[in-house]
């Protein structure tokens, strides 16, 4: 089924994790079901819905109304409203929360069902481990929140996200921000100027998006972009998708069936792993690698996208030594 936002959908029976509509109450418990590399995530209005089943919030219903998809930020921060009003409370589990709006502000939350915001500058906000949250922002931030359902936000200048491993979010936005995930169904975004995102391993997306930006993921179905400025994407992995769009970009991947795209002037696309593909915008340039079932290098070469011998937003491969255009069902998986 292909949920759409505004829709209401309908089934006869509902029962926990058997049948019926499903969802959850607390929202990062969505990304133990739905990776948040590769999902989206929406608000939903629910009739008569189950009680829950297990460890988690997620209940089935008859009728289930889309709502507004929410964004990375926007699932953070409902996150952290449930988790607030949840403290204090019996629930399915212990409901923690810190938060301050003071200067100099540290907010930090350890293990269960935790939830750290500190506001304002020079702020610290930490939780580790279980389904955590740590969210800041204000200048010189830092929100670190390690392992489970994990998210780390900051949401300003001087900041810095870092979630490791589990389920986790690392979201980072605007002026010298970066933003790290390490692994699982990890998604790393940091938008803004002079960003950097790095999302290392398994399910893993890293988006850098404006001027200087760098996005680097490594192995796994992982996909880096950065689109901006001078900007540089790379992964190192198998299944790789990079992409660098603006001026001065690079594109680079290094596993077999691998592609890397460039679409900005003075761009480079470089593929070096077997059987990829390498595309650029016009006056850009492709370096392409040609291997042996050994994966020895046989050949690397290089071309400038000139309109005329190689042309624009095509995909090229080497083959025997010379470069050719990649044929309609060539496009990187076998």
């Amino acid at each position: 089924m292909q949920y759409e936002a505004g829709k209401t959908f309908e089934e006869p029976e509902a029962e926990t994790c058997a049948k019926g509509l499903h969802f959850c109450e607390f929202p990062l418990d969505c990304l133990s079901y739905y990776r948040p590399s590769s999902s989206r995530y929406a608000k939903v209005e629910a009739n008569e819905a189950t009680e829950k089943d297990g460890e988690d919030t997620k209940r089935a219903t008859t009728k289930l109304k889309i709502r507004d998809e929410l964004k990375t930020s926007q699932l953070i921060h409902d996150s952290i409203d449930y988790i607030e009003k949840q403290s204090g409370q019996s629930s399915v589990y212990c409901g923690e929360a810190a938060k301050t709006t003071e200067n100099s502000a540290a907010a930090i939350v350890q293990k269960a069902y935790s939830a750290a915001l500190g506001q304002n500058s020079w702020n610290l906000a930490m939780t580790t481990a279980s389904r955590s949250i740590a969210a800041t922002y204000g200048g010189s931030s830092v929100a670190v929140a390690a392992a489970n359902y994990s998210a780390a936000m900051t949401n300003d200048c001087y900041s810095a996200a870092l979630a490791i491993g589990g389920y986790s979010i690392a979201l980072a936005q605007t002026d010298f921000s970066a933003a790290v995930t390490m692994g699982y169904h990890a998604k790393a975004e940091a938008t803004g100027s002079i960003s950097a995102a790095m999302a290392m391993g398994d399910n893993s997306t890293a988006k850098a998006t404006a001027t200087n930006s760098i996005a680097i993921t490594m192995r796994q179905g992982s996909e880096a972009t950065a689109s901006g400025h001078r900007s540089l994407s790379g992964t190192l992995g198998s299944d790789s998708i990079a992409t660098a769009t603006g001026s001065h970009s690079i594109a680079v991947t290094t596993k077999i069936y691998s592609k890397a795209t460039a679409t900005g002037e003075n761009s480079v696309a470089a593929v070096f792993g077997a059987n990829s593909e390498a595309s650029a915008a016009l006056g850009a340039w492709i370096i392409l690698t040609e291997r042996d079932t050994r994966h020895n290098i046989i050949a690397i070469k290089a071309a400038q996208i000139d309109g005329e011998t190689y042309k624009p937003n095509t995909p090229y491969m080497i083959s025997s030594g010379e470069i050719i255009e990649c044929p309609p069902d060539e496009s990187s998986n076998p």
